[in-house]
């Protein structure tokens, strides 16, 4: 194990995500993975409120998350940086009329908006410091007084990480613009529901 193992400290571009979608459809298998699915509805079953006016979902990939989290939102707007997954989402949730999608590199812009629901999983690794510091304020500021943020991350260490699961988790869970609400974890991944104050 390299000593910088899921801490490299720099954020992931986003033409690596983007080049990746391009070379290949669902590159980590998330349509076809029961573990998958699994932690999807884990995710789902966590939510405390049963409905949601206004969800944001960030990092989205090709929507299979989105499309099972949309019957809980009156409205969800689901943003990834590639354009090529943002085309598979839109025709996986094609009848979800309350699904929108947008196209946002999150090292460098944030959704307009206020919501009562963000979702932020398997994507908060990929940020250096400076870059999910911002981040992590932007999700404060879209945030709704009362409203949730759930967090959701694989932790094994991984190359090219730029931190790690714990390390995403604790700098929200030590950050008195949330409170905690709910806190599990699986053999594999990390599960923690915040509210904004």
């Amino acid at each position: 194990m390299s000593a910088s193992k899921g801490r490299s400290g720099s954020s992931v571009p986003g033409d690596y995500f983007r080049d990746l979608y391009r070379a290949q459809d669902d590159p980590w298998g998330f349509a076809a993975s029961a573990y998958e699915r699994g932690k999807y509805r884990a995710t789902i079953d966590a939510l405390p409120q049963p409905r949601y006016r206004s969800a944001l979902e960030l990092a989205c990939s090709i929507g299979v998350f989105t499309k099972m989290l949309a019957p809980r939102c009156d409205g969800l707007l689901a943003v990834d940086v590639s354009d090529e997954a943002l085309a598979r989402a839109a025709r996986r949730c094609a009848a979800l009329p309350q699904v929108r999608f947008g196209n946002c590199d999150l090292t460098s812009e944030f959704p307009y908006g206020q919501f009562d629901l963000v979702t932020f999983c398997e994507a908060g690794f990929y940020f250096g410091p400076r870059d999910f510091a911002r981040l992590k304020d932007a999700i404060a500021g879209a945030l709704e007084p009362g409203g949730d943020i759930v967090l959701v991350h694989w932790t094994p260490l991984v190359d090219g990480h730029a931190q790690t699961a714990d390390d995403v988790h604790d700098a929200f869970l030590s950050d008195p613009r949330f409170v905690p609400r709910l806190a599990a974890r699986a053999d594999t991944y990390r599960l923690d529901v915040l509210s904004r104050t």
